[in-house]
């Protein structure tokens, strides 16, 4: 066996073990109540907190906006994940009903039956197969980024066709006269991962390949939108790397806590959320 094998392989699996007991746990004892991330979320949260907080905020949002009574949400390109892991933890989640599309057959396939699960179907996301105003909100975390500016553009006019109320988006972001640095983000992430695992990350390698999102960009588009910055580039690329480490990776939360989260909302931002009034057509 090679000097330093038995090791990260010892990792990885005593890391697999923690990942399947958290997930019963989250399971069974965590409600989602708001998009602080807190003591709660350090426990039962300890990883993906970058993807914790960006499904987090959204959700915040469409309950901030929301009508009395139930609400209907078009969730994009998720593949059941992403804001489902949320709603259906959410104190509201009885009035919650989310609807999944994705270009992916197999997402859409694999998305479970659950209880606010309204409906699940195939689309590709400038060219959606519903009628003006038919969901309340339309939803997309970190969609934009792997689409190509033509197709950026028509999947905002889409969306908020689509939405009766609002759309929410949610993607790194490049520009705003530097208020936006996701390439040096991925960059300074891709190279850290290099170093450290031997290898590129895949997810990554799409992001560098692609033309990021600039606000330059949406507002071509939507000149109404809001774009507000979403994680402090620099604590974004720290927990990135801490979360990755074998077992050690489970403090990632606390870390986050501690040392990183008072600095997590000033610029330069990794990523952003931009939000647009829908059609307001009835549903």
């Amino acid at each position: 066996m090679p000097p330093g094998t038995s090791m990260p392989r010892l990792g990885g699996l005593v890391d697999a073990i923690l990942r399947r007991i958290l997930n019963l746990l989250r399971a069974r004892f965590y409600t989602w109540r708001g998009p602080a991330y807190g003591l709660r979320e350090a426990v039962f949260w300890p990883k993906l907190i970058d993807y914790w907080i960006r499904n987090a905020e959204a959700l915040a949002f469409i309950l901030r906006e929301a009508p009395e009574g139930e609400v209907v949400i078009l969730d994009i390109g998720s593949g059941g994940g992403g804001l489902g892991e949320l709603v259906g933890r959410a104190e509201d989640r009885h009035r919650l009903r989310l609807i999944v599309a994705d270009y992916d057959k197999a997402k859409v396939a694999a998305v479970a039956p659950r209880p606010f699960i309204a409906g699940r179907f195939v689309a590709d996301a400038a060219h959606l197969p519903l009628r003006t105003g038919a969901v309340d909100f339309v939803s997309s975390i970190d969609l934009l980024e792997h689409l190509s500016p033509d197709r950026r553009s028509e999947f905002l006019r889409e969306a908020r066709r689509v939405a009766r109320r609002a759309s929410i988006h949610h993607c790194p972001m490049e520009g705003g006269e530097g208020m936006f640095r996701a390439e040096e983000g991925d960059k300074r992430f891709q190279d850290a991962h290099l170093r450290r695992f031997k290898r590129r990350e895949a997810f990554t390698d799409e992001h560098l390949g692609c033309l990021y999102p600039a606000p330059e960009e949406v507002r071509k588009t939507l000149p109404e939108a809001t774009i507000r910055g979403d994680q402090n580039a620099g604590v974004w690329l720290k927990y990135m790397m801490f979360y990755r480490r074998p077992v050690a990776g489970y403090l990632a939360g606390f870390a986050y806590l501690m040392r990183w989260r008072r600095r997590n909302g000033r610029p330069p931002f990794y990523s952003a959320f931009i939000t647009a009034a829908g059609e307001g057509k009835p549903r």
